[in-house]
């Protein structure tokens, strides 16, 4: 290992010290459960550039461990039989949480590691993802560390794979920990009892305009962070960057509640505020501690983009002081993810991925007969001016009758009459039925002032009467008939028709979401579900904290009571009826957990033996529960 170090250290020196980098790292976050463990991260290391190979973002790989050095994780070897790299977690079906982008790089990397016998595995091209469910094998009261880190891909000359750190300080004197953004620390467990988790129902997700039919889906990722707020989401033609303007569709989404923080200003410097994509609008104030309120551009600039504040040179705002802020900020903002990718960032515990379609079509997968096959083929009117032609996004349903039902128009030289048809067409995307007129183009040798299959009919737009001035929309032909398809459609048969429609500034989607909350009535029906972990605790157990001081060989004796209710008590008694001690349990939804340390109330371990725990809960009930400890 020295050697190969020192020989990468040389070629280092050679270079100038211009040598190739990981990736900027990711930030993550987690979200403890029961028996799992979310995690989410941003985008930031995409865009990353390397000195030397240019932008070579390859993928993200996640590593978990029980221990903050990663060092029960690093099994991989090299030719040599030592330990070089890193197992990646698996899922629970035995895959690597490894995710990469879909590329020319995939498998094993061609260039090895220098000296070392071993290559980098690139992944499969399975696409990125920036949000994990870890349920494998996750143990409720266990310490575990996960890291998520981005590689790059290196180049097939001589340059391998390289990853972002994942770095864990520990405090040799106190044991503490200090985490990089891309490692988190997580002990998953059950909410408090009586938990309603919040959800999002097709309810609370209303489209108020537009005829746009793609995908908007609105999930939950992290239950703890949803709020009580109402979002609007609106899509634009147009990208608004820092010098220019591009035709590009994006959407952008804005909640209705406001934020405010307290921050320092010293001289003009730029303070960083907590949100960004701020919006300039009649929320935003900037006040001091008595109520001062300052003025925009005249004694405050702002970098609405970035989330900065400054003071102006002639400012009135005293220096080096405490300031707050109000305004409201684009939860997403200018997002051009419109293929149902997941990079848009996680708000307020929501998370929102969109599916646009690129133009206006025919669906032909969507659309078909009820009960025949007959062929059809679609497209722009074969007559009309082409500035009276445009497809309509609409869907449509066309019914057939063996007697007429209907009246379309057909030319007759310079003007349009009226003929009955044995069909009519109807409207149907709002969900409310609308006649829809139409022209009908009939096709030799069928010319009879009827429909037949091979003639054309032509739809005008919704609410038009079928004039002459009418703007044309969708023409429909329905394959002819021949000697072994002499099929006409009849008393039921209908055909549905469908179109796919891309998001356009008319399209406006709203959500509605209310935070998780606890119900005492159900917390009181969940008190035989509080249990003890483990249960018998024989001598020594998993969950229990590691000792990190020098010298120390194990940490804090502990069991725990699991599912308990946000706020109790929890006695201890020997079988005697004893009190041993006393546990005030007072926590946030988030945590049904609180642990014993096998001390007694003046300090002392217990003795070995059977124990019973009451557990009292105000307004909810009681528990009891017996345990044991075997030495």
């Amino acid at each position: 290992d020295l050697l190969t170090t020192a020989e990468t250290v040389q070629d280092i020196y050679n270079k100038n010290y211009r040598f190739f980098k990981p990736p900027d790292k990711p930030t993550v976050w987690a979200v403890p459960d029961d028996k799992k463990v979310t995690l989410y991260w941003d985008t930031k290391a995409e865009e990353s550039v390397d000195p030397i190979t240019g932008e070579d973002f390859e993928g993200y790989v996640i590593y978990r461990s029980t221990r903050p050095d990663f060092a029960d994780i690093l099994t991989v070897t090299d030719g040599r039989g030592a330990s070089y790299l890193y197992e990646p977690l698996k899922d629970v079906n035995g895959f690597e949480a490894k995710w990469d982008i879909n590329n020319n790089w995939k498998g094993y990397h061609p260039i090895p590691y220098q000296g070392r016998g071993l290559s980098y595995y690139l992944g499969d091209n399975t696409g990125l993802v920036h949000t994990f469910v870890d349920s494998n094998n996750v143990i409720n009261g266990q310490t575990y560390y996960y890291a998520v880190v981005a590689y790059d891909h290196g180049d097939s000359l001589g340059i391998p794979p390289s990853e972002t750190s994942k770095k864990i300080t520990v405090d040799p004197i106190t044991g503490s920990e200090s985490f990089d953004i891309n490692t988190v620390k997580v002990i998953p467990g059950p909410r408090a009892s009586g938990y309603n988790v919040p959800s999002i129902s097709s309810t609370d997700v209303q489209k108020l305009s537009g005829a746009g039919n793609g995908e908007v889906d609105f999930r939950i990722i992290n239950d703890l962070e949803v709020i009580d707020d109402f979002y609007t989401l609106r899509f634009s033609d147009q990208l608004v960057l820092s010098d220019t303007v591009i035709n590009q569709r994006n959407y952008s989404v804005k909640g209705e509640k406001t934020v405010t923080e307290s921050f320092f200003l010293f001289d003009t410097k730029f303070a960083a505020l907590s949100r960004e994509n701020i919006i300039d609008d009649g929320n935003l104030v900037v006040t001091d501690n008595l109520g001062t309120v300052y003025q925009k551009d005249v004694d405050y600039v702002m970098d609405f983009i970035r989330g900065r504040i400054a003071r102006t040179e002639n400012s009135s705002m005293p220096n080096n002081s405490q300031f707050n802020i109000t305004y409201l900020n684009y939860a997403v903002f200018q997002s051009t993810a419109i293929k149902s990718e997941d990079s848009n960032p996680v708000f307020n515990g929501v998370k929102l991925s969109v599916f646009s379609y690129d133009s206006l079509m025919f669906d032909a997968e969507k659309s078909g007969w009820n009960n025949l096959s007959i062929p059809l083929s679609v497209g722009l009117p074969s007559i009309g001016a082409a500035a009276r032609k445009k497809f309509y996004p609409g869907d449509y349903i066309i019914t057939f009758s063996e007697q007429d039902i209907d009246s379309a128009k057909k030319r007759q030289g310079s003007t349009l009459i009226s003929i009955p048809v044995k069909y009519k067409v109807e409207e149907v995307s709002t969900g409310i039925p609308i006649r829809v007129a139409t022209l009908l183009e009939e096709k030799p040798p069928n010319v009879d002032n009827a429909w037949s299959r091979g003639d054309e009919i032509i739809l005008f737009q919704p609410g038009a009467e079928g004039l002459q001035t009418d703007t044309l929309t969708w023409a429909l032909t329905f394959a002819r008939m021949t000697e072994t398809d002499s099929v006409m459609p009849g008393n039921g048969d209908v055909y549905f028709f469908y179109t796919q429609r891309p998001f356009t500034i008319n399209d406006v989607y709203t959500l509605q979401t209310k935070p998780g909350f606890i119900d005492n009535k159900l917390a009181s029906s969940r008190l035989d579900n509080i249990y003890v972990v483990p249960n018998p605790y024989v001598g020594a157990s998993i969950l229990e904290p590691a000792n990190k001081l020098p010298g120390q060989n194990r940490g804090e004796r502990r069991i725990y009571f699991e599912n308990l209710p946000m706020k109790c008590t929890i006695r201890i008694y020997t079988l005697n009826g004893e009190l041993v001690n006393q546990l005030e349990h007072d926590s946030g939804m988030d945590n049904g957990r609180e642990y014993w340390n096998l001390l007694n109330k003046d300090g002392f371990s217990v003795a070995y033996g059977v124990y019973l725990a009451h557990i009292d809960a105000p307004g909810i009930g009681e528990k009891l529960i017996k345990f044991a400890l075997i030495k």
